[in-house]
This record gives C-alpha cells, structure tokens and sequence, in this order.
C-alpha cells in the first residue's frame, strides 16, 4: 500500500473538545471541530489565506495560542479566546531571499518560543535551525545550530523536561550519510549547549529522528537506521540517575524493518509506547520499565492508505497521572480516529498490574500487614509525595552535574586559548 501521509495539529481542551488545524490545497488555514463524544466534525472555520507554515498549541489557561506565517514574510501570533482570534505581527521574515520550514510553537516555564528552519536561496543545503523568544514586550531571535541537508530538511523534534530545559533532535548531512544528533537548551543558564552530541553512530543513513521525555526525565531518541537495504527501527535512552547516569544507552527493540516513516513515543499511567507506521501496517510496542525493555502489543492492518500525522497539545483533565503525548497518527474523515490513543489505558493498566503482582510477591506479603493500619488512598498519597521529593532532588543534583560539565568545557576552552597565545609568543605565523 503506497501510504499518503496529511500534516495537522490537533488540540484538545479541558472540555475534551478537539480542534484540528491544517493548510489546504489553495494554503488556506483552516480548523475542524469535533465533538466530545464520538469524534464527529461539527464545524469547519478559516483563519487566513496565502499560510506558508504554522504551529499551535493550548496553555495552561485553556487559550488556544497559534503562530503562522504568511507568504509576505508576517510572522502572526494570535490567541483564541470566546470564538475570537486575536492576532499581532510580532516579527518580519525575509520570505523573498530564504525558504523557512517546520515552525513549531513551543512552551516552556510558561514562556513563548519560536523555532523554524530557514536557508538562503543562494545555498538551500545549508540550514539554520532559529529561535524567537519573548523577553518582556520585545521579541527576540538567535541561531540554535547549522543543519547540511539537501532540499528537502527533515523535520526536528523538540521536547522539555520538568525543570523546563528544551531539548532538540534533528538530522543533518555528513558527506555520503545522514545521521541523527542531540543538543539542548540549559533553563539554569540560559544558553544552549555548545555539546552536540552524535546519536546515530553507523556510517550509513538514518532518517526520521524523534524525541521523547518522559515523566521521570528520560531522554528517549527513535529513528530509522539503514542497514542491509533496510531501514529498521532504533533506540537509544539517557537517563538521569542509575547506572547508565547521563550517558546514551542503546536499548534493542523488537526488530521493525522497513521503517520509512516518523516513530513516535507517548506515555500513558507510567507505560512508554511507540507507535510505528510501515506498509499497510501501523504497530504498538509497550515498556513497563521505562525503556529498559520492549514488547510488541499490538498491530493494526490499514484499511486506507490516507494516515494523517499530528502534533497534539492537550489541555483536558487526566483521570491518570503521567499521561503525555505530542503525535499521533490519525484517519480522518468525517470522524476522527487516533491510533493507540488513551482510550487503551485501561487494558494497559490491567495487565501492568498483573505484572507488577506477578513480580513483587513477596515484598507485597511483607507489607501487607503495614497497610492494614492505613487507609489505602492515604498510603498512596503518601507513596506518591515521598515519590515526588525523591525526583526533585535528583533532578537538582542531575542538572548541577550538567552545570558543572559546561563549566569544565568553558574552563578547557579558556584554557586552550591561553596556550595558543602563550605558543605565539616562542613562533612566528605566517
């Protein structure tokens, strides 16, 4: 089946609306709305034509905040708040000397950031990856990396931990391979990291990079590596505590071949999913150990070669904690029907829990007549709090390590320079 991949965002609200936005054939902003209930249309709307790019999200607030941009170089962030877009020109692109591509509208710390790729016309294998940024009532933007990649960029990915550090993932050229890299931003210090680190360590082509954070601030990476005329599907997790402390650790999945479309992870009630698209085939594997080990759950056999690709930002209320998604893939119609999407956390949960029972037997009989005394909803209050204190201190010691890693790199580099000037005082250079 030769599968035809939409691009929208989808958005739903604390009254479990969702709100799909996309650009039509005529570059038409357009945004479908559907029901609560079954996922039916019930209203189609316009927001404004001649759109080269957009992205939108929902904030805490319920406000639904959306950037686009047109074809005369107006950078538009608006707010829809009473069945209104409130809309201002916040920056000018040059549109007419540089192609700009993937605009992704991020929050972080309850703060507005802006990234887009952008390339001069002159030389379109050279890209930039941007970001704009709101200080006060000025707008500002700064260069985050280069990308060498040829007409067509692949998309990068971004997600942020707890503390609301910003990480990236993206893919860029390297003589006769592509391959996948990882940088991010320091929320402590302000600044990115002037460490890219190397994901993809074979000398063949990787595509399709995808970036993941869980709620313990697991770092997860997917893409697709090359290998024997095959693309097949590949992993790697950094974590910040255990043995494997801040160092990338390739973990083996279940073998995926012919993985030529984008993974993608979620987590739903502490179990991590990825979703992968192949053939007339879309799967499901689960880990119940936050990456450490993979199952294949589920597959689904497509029925339509028609699979939209979403971006998704919620801000409806979780019956579950540790819920988290930023893709799914779709079909669409009249009816909207999201793949492995929450409605599975129940059959999740059931069989998580005969799991965890199978496993922990005898630490349940020890504690059984501890529990006895407490109330259960107490007890697990009580877990949950404790539980809580514990990931704040370590994500404190985690990021003062990060700190003093980037203070040790600005140390040697001083260092560096000092000995270039002390050499050129003994030669003479040409």
């Amino acid at each position: 089946m030769n599968i035809k991949i939409k691009e929208s965002e989808l958005i739903k609200n604390s009254k479990g609306e969702y709100f799909n936005f996309y650009i039509d054939e005529k570059n038409n902003l357009l945004f479908n709305k559907f029901d609560n209930k079954n996922n039916n249309i019930i209203s189609l709307s316009e927001i404004e034509h001649n759109i080269l790019d957009f992205s939108v999200i929902i904030d805490e607030k319920d406000k639904i905040q959306l950037i686009y941009l047109i074809e005369n170089g107006n950078l538009i962030h608006c707010t829809y708040t009473q069945k209104k877009w409130i809309k201002q020109s916040i920056f000018r692109l040059n549109t007419k000397s540089n192609i700009y591509k993937h605009i992704t509208l991020f929050m972080s710390n309850n703060s507005v950031n802006i990234f887009y790729a952008c390339a001069n016309l002159v030389n379109i294998n050279l890209w930039s990856i941007e970001q704009i940024t709101k200080n006060s009532s000025n707008w500002t933007k700064k260069t985050v990396t280069s990308i060498f990649s040829k007409k067509i960029l692949a998309p990068f990915y971004i997600d942020s931990d707890n503390l609301g550090n910003i990480h990236l993932v993206f893919r860029t050229n390297e003589r006769n391979s592509t391959h996948i890299y990882y940088t991010f931003y320091n929320v402590f210090i302000k600044k990115w990291s002037q460490i890219i680190e190397k994901i993809s360590l074979t000398k063949t082509n990787n595509k399709f990079p995808y970036l993941f954070i869980d709620s313990k601030n697991n770092i997860h990476i997917l893409w697709s590596s090359l290998e024997d005329k095959d693309y097949i599907l590949r992993y790697k997790k950094l974590s910040p505590g255990g043995q494997s402390k801040f160092k990338w650790k390739k973990i083996n999945l279940p073998v995926i071949n012919n993985c030529t479309y984008t993974p993608i992870m979620s987590e739903i009630n502490e179990t991590l999913k990825i979703t992968y698209l192949k053939d007339d085939e879309i799967g499901c594997l689960n880990s119940m150990d936050y990456g450490e080990t993979w199952i294949l759950i589920d597959k689904i056999k497509l029925n339509s070669p028609s699979i939209w690709f979403l971006k998704y930002s919620s801000n409806s209320k979780k019956k579950y904690l540790n819920n988290k998604t930023n893709n799914f893939y779709a079909q669409i119609s009249d009816k909207m029907y999201l793949f492995f999407n929450e409605k599975d956390q129940k059959k999740i949960n059931f069989d998580k829990e005969e799991i965890i029972n199978l496993n922990n037997k005898d630490i349940q009989i020890e504690e059984k007549d501890e529990l006895i005394s407490i109330h259960n909803s107490d007890f697990m209050e009580l877990k949950k709090n404790i539980l809580e204190i514990k990931e704040t201190i370590e994500q404190i010691i985690a990021h003062s390590n990060i700190i003093e890693e980037e203070l040790k790199l600005m140390k040697e580099k001083l260092m560096s320079t000092e000995d270039q000037k002390h050499k050129k005082g003994f030669f003479k250079f040409k």
